[in-house]
């Protein structure tokens, strides 16, 4: 029976949806002029066509935007992003900027057998404003060997925090994802940031778990943050990783861009 109580209840609910929607709108539209966003870039390119403003954050963008160049043995980008840093690890020391460095043994959460497996081996640093594409893919082909979600705090990871807070990649909360692959092993961190309480691996469920293994190829989305943060890759020793003129220290680079080569193994020739 329809009773006046339940047509009010109807219609608040209704003004309730309207009311939220109008603000979700309003705080996209907002975001996109204020860091001149072209959702032309993206599958969908009305912000009415986003759910919530996370959904909107994490947009996909149009796949002929980010072509994976290169052959097999090329290294991408995993993301857009401002690199931070990159270079060889110290033995056991990345220099991130001038007087700080980090503790890859600390970074790989004392893991002693990844400490020492990428001793003396290679590191780029990129950073995700809240204005880049916040998808994360895959730099060569690999299987994943294991997950961790290391826990810890999520201060912002910007230039001016990284330079004011000791070991804030260490200290922040990250995503620790161990591959291996025909081409080189590596290892794929995403580090957690302020408002970003979730990152979102591409498997999801049984988190580096899974009866079969996860096997992703170079370019595949691996990943998602919910808001801007920080992505660091690594690579042993061994890999011999040659750096592309594609990488420089505050440069800017695009998803699916070379930025280093690994000699392909002689098995694979």
């Amino acid at each position: 029976m329809i009773t006046p109580s339940r047509i009010l209840s109807w219609c608040v609910y209704k003004l309730s949806r309207v009311r939220i929607r109008m603000i979700k709108n309003t705080l996209i539209g907002w975001f996109i002029h204020w860091h001149k966003i072209d959702l032309g870039e993206y599958r969908r390119e009305n912000k009415d066509d986003y759910l919530t403003f996370n959904d909107f954050f994490t947009r996909e963008i149009k796949p002929e935007l980010r072509p994976t160049e290169g052959p097999i043995n090329a290294v991408v980008s995993p993301v857009d992003g401002v690199v931070f840093a990159y270079g060889r690890i110290d033995g056991d020391t990345m220099i991130q900027l001038k007087n700080l460095n980090y503790s890859l043994k600390h970074l790989v959460h004392e893991n002693q057998e990844l400490a020492l497996e990428y001793l003396n081996g290679y590191f780029a640093t990129i950073y995700l404003a809240p204005n880049n594409y916040h998808r994360v893919h895959m730099p060569l082909d690999g299987t994943l060997k294991n997950s961790e979600l290391i826990p810890g705090k999520i201060f912002s990871v910007n230039q001016n925090s990284v330079t004011k807070i000791p070991n804030l990649y260490i200290k922040n909360q990250r995503l620790m994802n161990v591959f291996e692959g025909p081409i080189s092993p590596f290892i794929l961190i995403l580090v957690a940031a302020l408002n970003v309480s979730s990152i979102s691996p591409s498997w999801q469920s049984g988190l580096g778990e899974s009866e079969q293994p996860i096997a992703i190829s170079r370019g595949e989305e691996m990943g998602r943050f919910n808001l801007g943060s920080t992505v660091l890759l690594l690579f042993p020793e061994t890999s011999q990783l040659q750096w592309s003129n594609n990488i420089e220290v505050d440069g800017n680079l695009k998803m699916g861009e070379i930025i280093a080569e690994v000699p392909i193994p002689s098995g694979l020739v």
